[in-house]
């Protein structure tokens, strides 16, 4: 009897474990990223969410490709002024910075490998990586929700 409620102790442990350890940006019971349908504008974009750490930190790093339509949402809990690089990125990339109310701030454009630290240069709450010119060839621009 005391083996039985041992085990499934260890088993409600690591369940909620990993339950709470995903953080929101992973379906935790497949361990792939959490995709959002967002519109900025009139364009559709599939965004990945990254709410925490360690998708935050990895981003789009080791990719080969994004496909034209798709990104990566960085979400963070208040404004403020963020700072992002390159480092191990394969891809060139546009970033775009939003404020609270999802008003787009700042475009900036990223190259491969740069590890130079681009920054908001504002306050701002969210930024989305996309591939570079997405912002431009889908005619968005500073101030577009």
């Amino acid at each position: 009897m005391q083996k039985s409620k041992l085990i499934l102790f260890v088993f409600t442990a690591t369940l909620l474990l990993q339950m709470f350890s995903s953080g929101n940006s992973f379906d935790s019971r497949q361990n792939i990223p959490l995709v959002k349908k967002i519109k900025i504008k009139d364009k559709i974009l599939f965004a990945e969410i990254a709410e925490r750490d360690p998708v935050q930190t990895k981003g789009l790093m080791f990719r080969e490709s994004l496909p034209w339509n798709a990104g990566m949402l960085f979400i963070y809990p208040y404004e403020k002024v963020l700072y992002f690089w390159m480092k191990n990125t394969l891809i060139p990339l546009d970033i775009g910075f939003f404020d609270k109310n999802q008003i787009l701030k700042v475009i900036k454009n990223m190259k491969p490998h740069d590890e130079t630290s681009i920054s908001s240069e504002v306050p701002v709450r969210f930024a989305l990586e996309v591939n570079l010119d997405w912002f431009k060839k889908n005619n968005i621009n500073i101030g577009d929700k």
